[in-house]
């Protein structure tokens, strides 16, 4: 709404996890389009 505005952001961080090594990269061909 036109009224509204954001007066402040709270990053909070990034939680440490430990990164899976099982998951592969998807093949972007399906949402890459040449024009």
């Amino acid at each position: 709404r036109p009224q509204d505005k954001i007066v402040g952001f709270l990053y909070l961080g990034t939680p440490q996890l430990k990164a899976s090594t099982t998951i592969s990269t998807p093949d972007p061909t399906p949402f890459v389009r040449y024009f």
